[in-house]
């Protein structure tokens, strides 16, 4: 298989930044408080949300 520019580049891009920083796709304790916060608050899961038919969301 051929790979592009951008894939190769993609590539490059992703072993630089695990080079870095091994553990960059984890969630710190901050952003694991946040995201439980916001569940908590009436976050919508997006699942939920009909993306073809947004106009019902339209107060």
């Amino acid at each position: 298989m051929i790979l592009t520019i951008f894939d190769r580049f993609y590539a490059f891009i992703k072993k630089l930044v695990q080079a870095w920083d091994p553990d960059y796709t984890k969630v710190t304790p901050q952003e694991a408080r946040e995201i439980a916060e916001a569940e908590a608050s009436g976050f919508v899961d997006e699942a939920d949300i009909n993306w073809d038919d947004l106009s019902q969301y339209i107060d």
